[in-house]
């Protein structure tokens, strides 16, 4: 995911898979690699679940990750609060998708949140959001201070 000058948000690519940890880290480094080679200046965020087992993971991952400009991100809060400032851009058409395979299913899983069976696309989109125009928890203070 990325921004373009004019301020619209643009996901260039997306992996729709369900396998085993072993498969989904191997196809994280995979990717990091082919970003870096294509995108040359990209940044890859790893999610961190709370709880000591989530920062093990993402201190392992970012480990695999040596050479590549890596950083983790603790997740708080509920998926939907997370969610809400991709979805408001995403409400307003200010979200484009290169064409590809996966369109389809990235789309389905944004349109049927928060009741879709997976979220997994929005999840790694919302942190990817946030990465790309500021950070959450800015969002969320900014939130909590206009209730």
């Amino acid at each position: 995911m990325g921004r373009r000058e004019n301020g619209r948000i643009v996901v260039a690519d997306g992996i729709h898979m369900r396998k085993n940890a072993h498969e989904v880290r191997a196809t994280i480094i995979r990717m990091a690699q082919q970003d870096r080679f294509q995108y040359k200046y990209i940044t890859t965020v790893v999610p961190q679940d709370p709880g000591q087992a989530g920062k093990e993971q993402a201190q392992s991952i970012i480990s695999d990750l040596a050479g590549h400009k890596t950083k983790s991100v603790r997740e708080t809060g509920p998926k939907e609060t997370r969610a809400e400032g991709l979805s408001a851009q995403w409400q307003a058409g200010n979200v484009e998708l290169v064409a590809g395979p996966w369109n389809r299913y990235y789309m389905e899983e944004m349109e049927g949140f928060p009741s879709a069976e997976h979220d997994d696309y929005v999840d790694a989109s919302s942190g990817a959001f946030y990465e790309c125009v500021g950070n959450l928890g800015q969002h969320l203070k900014r939130r909590a201070l206009a209730a």
